[in-house]
């Protein structure tokens, strides 16, 4: 068996396992689940992260069955139930963003409002949010984390949410107030010292320049982005400052641009990092149409839907749709537009307006 010195049982059938469980009264069930996990984690040691859904699992029937039960559940049952449901958030961001936002608003119902990681917690449910296309709830999730970060004079992770509050921002058409957020941002980034956040947001100002129309300002920040970002080994910072320094070069001509892109997909797939690499589909696919053609793209956002909508990224996927729009102009493929970008409005308008309305 899978552990050593332990000998193993199985039911012979599925429907006695069933009904041997229910017939276990509800307190001592809990009890059970919460035993099971402590063992896991025993026996896990050192990579008890590997079985972080498992454990949520169990931890999450301990609780639930003590609750039912009229039981007054311990501190340490808590704490381990929201520890391994943020910990098996972390486990399927990058592969499951739906199950990650449910383990994160788990963790997040059982942090007491004063917890000192309260802010960490509430950004990622923050960013697992705009990944789903929620954005009023990932809005309101930035701004609670930023204010816990600054009760705690937490100043590069609050700065870090004002981040991904600007690119959300930004998203949802004001650039304006994106652009001043994001400065802010920089800044107070800046006077902590080089860090993984700094590189994520001179990356982001890079993009912010290409989207202006100021190529060569863009190229800029993407060195200076992916300069840092390698000297900190920060791979996501890597992925993203390698795709906005491709597209700036692209734009000016240059076709190394492509080489860069390639380069930040091939690492994006290997490393399992979604969200950058979903970004980088669409700008790659932006790049070799001009390069190799519309079919080349398509093709290329395919595989880019595909990758999406596997991992629930609905955001990064109704980008890959508006990206698709001009590749089946250059194709001539009337119907399609009006339909894709049909779906495209709809989605937006219920969120308010979105960037993607232009296209």
């Amino acid at each position: 068996g899978s552990t050593p010195d332990n000998v193993q049982y199985a039911f012979a059938h599925g429907l006695i396992r069933d009904v041997s469980y229910s017939q276990i009264p509800r307190s001592a069930r809990g009890r059970k689940h919460g035993a099971m996990a402590k063992w896991i984690e025993s026996v896990a040691g050192e990579r008890v992260t590997d079985h972080a859904e498992l454990l949520a699992y169990h931890y999450e029937q301990a609780l639930a069955l003590a609750q039912a039960a009229g039981d007054v559940a311990s501190d340490e049952l808590i704490e381990a139930t929201r520890r391994f449901s943020t910990l098996a958030g972390d486990r399927t961001q990058d592969l499951d963003v739906v199950r990650a936002q449910a383990y994160y608003e788990r963790a997040l119902q059982l942090l007491p409002t004063a917890a000192s990681d309260r802010g960490d917690v509430l950004l990622k449910v923050a960013i697992a949010a705009t990944s789903r296309g929620h954005f009023d709830a990932a809005q309101q999730r930035y701004e609670e984390a930023l204010t816990a970060f600054i009760e705690r004079d937490r100043t590069s992770s609050a700065a870090y949410a004002m981040v991904q509050l600007s690119n959300l921002i930004w998203e949802r058409g004001d650039p304006d107030n994106a652009k001043a957020i994001l400065a802010e941002a920089i800044t107070l980034l800046e006077q902590q010292g080089s860090g993984p956040e700094l590189a994520s947001a001179y990356a982001d100002q890079a993009w912010q320049a290409l989207i202006a129309g100021r190529s060569q300002d863009g190229l800029g920040a993407a060195d200076k982005a992916l300069a840092l970002a390698k000297e900190l080994g920060s791979e996501e910072a890597i992925i993203r400052a390698l795709s906005a320094r491709g597209m700036a070069r692209c734009d000016l001509g240059n076709a190394r641009g492509l080489d860069d892109l390639r380069g930040a997909l091939n690492r994006g797939l290997e490393s399992g990092l979604a969200r950058p690499t979903a970004v980088v589909y669409s700008n790659m696919a932006e790049a070799v149409s001009w390069s190799e053609g519309p079919a080349a793209s398509l093709k290329l956002l395919s595989e880019a839907s595909d990758f999406c909508r596997l991992r629930g990224m609905v955001d990064a996927g109704q980008w890959v749709h508006v990206t698709s729009l001009e590749v089946l102009f250059a194709l001539g493929r009337w119907d399609e537009i009006l339909d894709s970008a049909a779906g495209i409005l709809e989605w937006t308008n219920a969120r308010g307006g979105s960037y993607g309305d232009l296209w």
